[in-house]
């Protein structure tokens, strides 16, 4: 038994067995048979260590991997600030309508990492984080954060060039930028004036999609 396999292109032959040209009887004067793997494991693949210790074989580059792991940390903090601003002050708006979209973007992230064979790492910020004192400090902290969370995309951007990633990040930047931050600088030129989810004409914020 022996095997000829080319890890670069990532496919596997193996020989069954070999014979000595002068032995080989003449009805068997042909190529010995092959066995090729299936064309859905013929492609590269590279191991990348997560966050949880776990070796995974992938098609996504360490840089890729890593910029994702940036984008849904930012989207796992933003959607415990959040939980922790209402927890805090009740069912202000736009904090009960974001949080549930902050839900969604982490959703999407994690579809990422399901299509691509890669453990995603776990969030981390869960209960961890305290509100303002204020609403109106808080939506003064979730402009800047929104705002932070435009330039991180960008940047991410920047590095990533899968088209379907790519595609999601841009959808996701699009949304904290025309969506969020619009809502909670309208938050604070109210002075944070708390509503709730159904209070007010205009105030608020009005999620359009799934983003």
């Amino acid at each position: 038994m022996w095997s000829l396999a080319n890890q670069g292109r990532g496919f596997r032959v193996s020989v069954a067995r070999t014979v000595v040209a002068s032995e080989r009887p003449p009805e068997h004067d042909h190529m010995p048979s092959l066995r090729v793997a299936p064309r859905n494991k013929c492609r590269p693949a590279s191991s990348h260590v997560t966050q949880q210790g776990t070796i995974l074989n992938t098609n996504m580059d360490a840089k890729t991997i890593t910029a994702l792991g940036e984008a849904l940390d930012d989207e796992y903090k933003a959607r415990a600030t959040y939980r922790a601003v209402i927890e805090r002050f009740g069912e202000v708006r736009p904090f009960i309508n974001i949080v549930e979209a902050e839900g969604r973007h982490i959703k999407a992230l994690l579809a990422i990492y399901q299509r691509h064979g890669v453990e995603p790492p776990a969030d981390p910020w869960t209960g961890r984080i305290e509100a303002p004192a204020t609403v109106e400090s808080a939506c003064q902290a979730a402009v800047e954060a929104e705002r932070e969370n435009d330039a991180m995309y960008r940047r991410l951007l920047s590095i990533v060039e899968d088209p379907d990633i790519r595609a999601v990040m841009a959808r996701l930047q699009e949304a904290s930028r025309d969506r969020h931050l619009p809502a909670f600088e309208r938050c604070l030129q109210r002075g944070g004036q708390r509503r709730g989810r159904g209070a007010g004409r205009g105030g608020g914020f009005r999620p359009s999609g799934p983003w």
